[in-house]
């Protein structure tokens, strides 16, 4: 299923974004400054499992600290 501009508006998930490459939409994931490719239909049971692995993976971001920087917890 093609991604069409209105559903590009309303119904990509959270972190989901729609990139088009020489006329053709391609899906990825982006959070925390990474970006993964996630299948090509969102309207099917793969995307939406990828989809729930990368939110999982994600749950606990990495330090944010820099060398030289200050922390507190």
């Amino acid at each position: 299923m093609p991604i069409t501009p209105r559903l590009r508006e309303r119904a990509l998930p959270k972190y989901v974004q729609a990139v088009d490459v020489k006329g053709r939409t391609y899906l990825y994931f982006r959070r925390a400054g990474r970006r993964t490719r996630l299948p090509d239909n969102p309207t099917t049971a793969e995307f939406f499992k990828r989809y729930a692995e990368l939110l999982r993976s994600e749950e606990l971001p990495a330090s944010t600290a820099r060398p030289g920087n200050v922390r507190f917890t």
